[in-house]
């Protein structure tokens, strides 16, 4: 059963993690809270739950973010760096 409460607190805290040193995970965390349930796909949930388990260095954390959004066919205009 999904846990709605432990998803919002993971990504919570994972954009806190990131907000300074890879502004685009913190993005790309608000985005999926502010996603309806409908919208957030398994892949985000994979996504998340590796962050989740390991810290990423900050510029491979983005890059990751990017290449996600790029392989949904989510545009990535206006994130730096790509």
């Amino acid at each position: 059963m999904f846990d709605r409460d432990k998803f919002e607190e993971t990504l919570s805290e994972l954009a806190n993690h990131y907000e300074d040193s890879a502004p685009t995970v913190s993005n790309f965390c608000n985005e999926i809270f502010g996603m309806r349930d409908s919208l957030v796909t398994l892949q985000d949930l994979v996504l998340l739950q590796q962050f989740s388990e390991e810290k990423f260095e900050p510029n491979l954390a983005a890059n990751m973010i990017y290449h996600h959004q790029e392989s949904l066919g989510r545009s990535t205009v206006g994130h730096i760096g790509f």
